[in-house]
Parts: C-alpha cells; sequence; structure tokens
C-alpha cells in the first residue's frame, strides 16, 4: 500500500492512518480460517469509533431508532429481524425532536411532511371562522363593504389586481392554522413544490392564495428546511473574514511545508514534491521524493534546508482540514510551479523533476509581487548572479570590512521594508475578501449541519442531515 501508486483517497487516508503504527509485517490468513474478522463485521458496535467517521470517508448507516450502529457492510438475518421489530415497536413512541431546543441564534429545525398534514381544501371554511384576523375582517366587510375583501360561500377572498393592473382576481385568504400545512404542500411535496428556491414557490403560491407576509413565510419554511440546506448549492461566498497570518520579523521564522502530488512516477522513482516556503523571504526550497511518508518527509527538511540555513528550535502547527488557505502560500505555490512544470516536461511526463530545481531558481530570482524584492535577495543579502550576467573583471575594497558592513546594512534595509509591504498587502486583501461576505457567529445550543468534505457523488447532500448542537464556541476559527 505505501509503495503501489494510490488513486483512491479513501485508500490514502488509511494508509497515512497506518503510518503511526511499526507494523513490520503483514501475514494473510485464508477466509476460511480467519473468522474473529467475520464475526466482527457481524457484530453491533456500540460506540463510535473515529475511524468509521465520514470525515476520513468510512461512513455507516445510523439506525435512528436504536443506539446500536450496524455497519453497512454485513448483518445477519436475524439482526435484520431484530432491527425491524424495534423500529416498529418504538415507531408509536416517538421521542421529543432536538429542534425544541431555544438559542438566541436561528435554530434548524425540520420540514417532514409527515408530521405535518398535507393542505386540505375541504376543511378551508373551518378554519377561517377559528382565524381571530379572518373574522375580525368579516365583521369589516359588514360596515364597510368596499375594502379589498370579498366573503363568498362562506370562504373570505382577497381582491387583488394582476400585474397589467386590468384584471382583479380574488385570492383564497389562508388561515394561520393551515400556512405550514399549505406550505409543506407547496414545497416539500414532489408533485407540486419538488423543494424548489423561494421565488418558485412564492410565485406558485401567489396564483391562488395571499396572506400578510406571505413572502417571509415561504423563506422561513425553505430556510428550515434541513433537506434543502443540505442539498442546495450556496451561489454566495462563504461565510468568515480573512484573518492574514502574522508575518515574522525575520527569515526563517515561519515555514510552510507541504506535499505537492503525487505526479507520474520518473526514472528516479520520484512521485511527490515537498514545498517549503519561507513566509518573510518568500525563498522556496523544493525535495522532489519517492514517498511522502514521515521518515522520508524529516530526512529531506533536515538535508536540503536545516543543514544550509539552520534551526533556533521549531513548533509545528498543523493547518485547518479541508481548509488549504490556511497554508496559502504554499499551495500559491504549488499551483504556480505545477504549471511550469507541465509547459517543460516531455511528452511522457516522466522527467519532470529534471525541470524542477531550474524553475525554483527562477522563482527565487523573480521579484515577489509582494515584497517588490527577490526571494533570493533577501535570504542572502545581494541580487544573484545569473548566467547572462556580465562577469567583475575587478574588485574594489577600500577597507576589509566595506562588504560585510553593506551586507548587514542591506538586511536591515529588507528588514524594516519588506515588512511594512507585508503588512499593507494584507490589509489590502483583507479588504477585497471581505468585501460582501458574513461573518457569522452561532450561540451554544444552536443546532448547525456540518459540511461534508469527503468524496461523494452527485447525489449526496453537501452538509449533514443530522443537526448537530453547538456546545464549545470559539469565535474566529481558520
Amino acid at each position: 500500500m505505501m509503495d503501489k501508486k494510490i488513486l483512491n483517497k479513501r485508500v490514502e487516508k488509511i494508509s497515512l492512518l497506518l503510518q503511526e503504527f511499526n507494523i513490520i509485517k503483514i501475514i494473510h490468513v485464508q477466509g476460511k480460517h480467519n473468522c474473529l474478522p467475520d464475526y466482527l463485521s457481524r457484530h453491533p458496535i456500540s460506540y463510535e469509533d473515529e475511524l468509521l467517521d465520514s470525515e476520513y470517508g468510512l461512513g455507516f448507516q445510523r439506525d435512528k431508532s436504536s443506539s446500536v450502529q450496524f455497519i453497512g457492510a454485513m448483518v445477519t438475518r436475524s439482526k435484520t429481524r431484530a432491527a425491524s421489530t424495534n423500529v416498529s415497536s418504538s415507531s408509536s413512541q416517538q421521542p421529543q425532536s432536538s429542534s425544541d431546543t431555544s438559542s438566541s441564534s436561528t435554530p434548524v429545525t425540520t420540514s417532514s411532511s409527515s408530521t405535518i398534514d398535507h393542505f386540505d381544501i375541504t376543511q378551508l371554511q373551518e378554519h377561517q371562522n377559528n382565524d381571530i384576523q379572518i373574522q375580525k375582517i368579516v365583521n369589516d366587510l359588514q360596515h364597510n363593504p368596499h375594502i379589498s375583501f370579498e366573503l363568498n360561500d362562506g370562504i373570505l377572498y382577497k381582491s387583488q389586481s394582476s400585474s397589467h393592473g386590468k384584471v382583479k382576481r380574488k385570492l383564497i385568504y389562508v388561515p394561520s392554522s393551515m400556512v405550514n400545512s399549505l406550505l409543506v404542500s407547496y414545497h416539500d411535496n414532489p408533485f407540486l413544490g419538488g423543494h424548489f428556491a423561494i421565488r418558485r414557490t412564492l410565485h406558485k403560491l401567489q396564483q391562488q392564495y395571499w396572506r400578510p407576509n406571505m413572502k417571509h413565510s415561504v423563506i422561513d419554511h425553505i430556510k428550515f428546511c434541513i433537506v434543502c440546506q443540505a442539498y442546495n448549492t450556496s451561489r454566495q461566498k462563504r461565510p468568515g473574514f480573512l484573518h492574514p497570518v502574522r508575518p515574522p520579523d525575520g527569515a526563517n521564522e515561519l515555514l510552510g511545508i507541504d506535499f505537492c502530488g503525487s505526479f507520474p512516477p520518473t526514472p528516479t522513482d520520484n512521485r511527490y514534491v515537498l514545498c517549503l516556503t519561507d513566509y518573510y523571504t518568500k525563498f522556496v526550497t523544493t525535495i522532489p521524493l519517492s514517498t511522502c511518508s514521515a521518515q522520508v518527509t524529516a530526512e529531506a527538511i533536515f538535508k536540503e534546508h536545516i543543514c544550509r540555513f539552520g534551526l533556533l528550535g521549531y513548533h509545528y502547527i498543523f493547518c485547518t482540514p479541508y481548509h488549504p488557505q490556511s497554508n496559502g502560500q504554499v499551495e500559491r505555490l504549488n499551483s504556480t510551479f505545477v504549471t511550469q512544470l507541465a509547459k517543460l516536461t516531455d511528452q511522457e511526463h516522466n522527467n519532470w523533476d529534471e525541470h524542477l530545481y531550474p524553475i525554483v531558481f527562477a522563482y527565487n530570482t523573480g521579484m515577489h509581487s509582494t515584497t517588490n524584492f527577490t526571494p533570493f535577495e533577501l535570504t542572502f543579502g545581494r541580487p544573484a548572479n545569473l548566467p547572462t550576467d556580465r562577469p567583475p573583471t575587478t574588485f574594489t575594497f577600500s577597507s576589509p570590512h566595506d562588504y560585510l558592513d553593506q551586507l548587514v546594512r542591506n538586511l536591515k534595509y529588507y528588514h524594516t521594508t519588506v515588512r511594512q509591504r507585508i503588512k499593507q498587502q494584507h490589509a489590502q486583501s483583507k479588504i477585497r475578501y471581505d468585501r460582501r461576505r458574513s461573518d457569522p457567529q452561532y450561540d451554544l445550543g444552536t443546532m448547525v449541519l456540518t459540511r461534508i468534505f469527503t468524496n461523494r457523488s452527485k447525489l449526496d447532500p453537501r452538509f449533514s442531515l443530522d443537526p448537530k448542537i453547538i456546545v464549545n464556541r470559539q469565535h474566529p476559527i481558520y
């Protein structure tokens, strides 16, 4: 698993988990003699293991009628009959919905059509007679028949002009007790509504029905519909303001490390590229590797970076999972040099490691848009000598320490200038990023849906269908 090329992301995640253990030897046991795994695949698991979490790509089916969790790989017939019996016995006693939890923030509630009766127009007159607001309008009609309401056959209608203003139409006044059932029929019902958005649902309702603040009722119903929230694609910017990483005080104080790959194997069996970027000088170090194991990575960092630039101690910080922006300096580099590699490789794409070092040198000797200096100049205190430069013929020093003094002055100038320019660039980036973007803050006890980051098909939800309750809050999170 470690040596072969892995195309399946699920298997790749499992291989990363296995690297935590020192596996010396793997012994294959025939299936007829290997009874323990067969028993474990049938035995119910009463706890949740992180390996079965959907974030690792190994989901399981949750039986909501029981606290026992069944793995979807194999369930015996006896367990199936027992589960069906529990479902039938517990259907008569439904637990209280967790959506009843009160919170100052917007709660997440279900709009399931199984808990609310569908709209029955034959009961309209009865519900109107029990509605206080409608009966008040009916009493006003007796004293002032010229208001924009009509009472026909005991049913109250709203007289409303069409969009052209020439034709008036009568719309049924929906009583408050039938609003939920009407919205379920026109939104949740697959024949009438199909879980479409606000504009389409509202337009269909406005053809026959009327009620004050009908638009707000439709917005709230769709907003609280878990199915719509889990499957709909948001066309707005993702919430959350930008929080730039504080610029370091000097070179080699803050490094960004990331792997890029896998690439097609080269004759030297290189498949990955280990990228290191200095957040201060923007100097880049890339190392082609055959594998991305922890031992190989540590040896590469020690030989190619620590032995060249030194180390005064270290403290590693993990990036936020499924959020590459937290390590944006390296991610931006990856997108740059991968494109350059694609331009220079041959038709077989197996000599990309030959062009890796020249491309990185060209990057380090070019001016960076943030600092307005080259990464090479900020690292070594002088511009790089390029092959196209005219070689010097003479060297003149008025004193032996002139070069050292000039180098110290250059580094001091770089230190005061570069840090200020990085802060200015961060401020401009934050203004552009935060423009027209929301920054929601959730209170404790609020029910929310969590995003699903693992591989999914086109028909799988984007968010979890089971609401989660916030028990701890730490804002901002980035």
